[in-house]
């Protein structure tokens, strides 16, 4: 039985940012958006393997984003 390998989340952040940059030549102020909020999204969840990610995981952290500042200002939509 083969193991699977852990794919981490940070890694797969740079190499998407990588792609971007030289794949699709994105402009840097799109870079620099992604890598904001993918790194946001890393600080969440953790720097976890990618293969765990699922849509249940997506549907708490756009909880978490719009309940950002609650009280304050409206969160994040």
């Amino acid at each position: 039985m083969a193991t699977q390998r852990t794919i981490h989340l940070a890694t797969q952040i740079q190499n998407f940012l990588d792609h971007c940059e030289v794949g699709k030549n994105q402009s840097p102020r799109t870079l620099v958006n992604y890598h904001h909020y993918l790194k946001r999204f890393e600080k969440w969840a953790g720097d976890i393997d990618v293969k765990t990610i699922s849509l249940d995981m997506v549907q708490k952290y756009r909880l978490y984003l719009n309940r950002l500042g609650e009280g304050e200002k409206k969160g994040i939509k």
